[in-house]
């Protein structure tokens, strides 16, 4: 989406104790109803445009910690959480973890987000489709040590994936 970074993660994968997965970030995370880009108080992630870039290549080091800032803290109280986030939300406090105390993180298969939704995008621009999963892929093959490694693996005996524990201690609740 034009003007949009990749949201590598929403909260704080650092304090994080589990993790919950999805496909890609919404349009709805830039964008109000009508399409214009959230600005003050509603804002959630930074862009290019409140950075001051023109492109990705002009981010430099202050301007990318501040938009992993907003990404670390999209839970706290009293920011703009997606409503999408609730059901989710129940899960994780009938597991004992908390969003907004910082106990869960949210991560997404692919980090950009998209318009149309990844659904109707696979079907109507498939090459867009495939690059930017193909650019989300090579995402993990940079320098790990900073930030928590999630995993789930396939167990013959569960039906479907088991969350384990790996590095920092986050898991992945599916």
């Amino acid at each position: 989406m034009t003007g949009s970074l990749p949201v590598l993660f929403f909260g704080d994968v650092l304090t994080a104790k589990a993790a919950s997965v999805g496909l890609n970030p919404s349009k709805q995370e830039y964008l109000d109803p009508s399409g214009q880009e959230l600005t003050g108080d509603k804002r959630r992630f930074e862009t290019l445009g409140s950075l001051g870039c023109h492109d990705r290549s002009s981010l430099d080091e202050e301007r990318c910690e501040r938009a992993i800032a907003a990404m670390r803290a999209y839970f706290q109280r009293g920011k703009p959480v997606s409503g999408w986030f609730r059901p989710l939300a129940r899960v994780m406090e009938a597991m004992g973890f908390s969003y907004q105390e910082g106990e869960v993180a949210h991560l997404d298969l692919v980090q950009e987000a998209t318009d149309p939704t990844w659904s109707r995008l696979k079907s109507e621009r498939p090459a867009e489709a495939h690059s930017l999963s193909s650019n989300d892929t090579a995402f993990g093959d940079g320098d790990s040590r900073s930030r928590p490694r999630v995993t789930a693996d396939r167990d013959s005996a569960t039906p479907g994936p088991t969350p384990r524990v790996v590095d920092s201690g986050t898991q992945v609740v599916w």
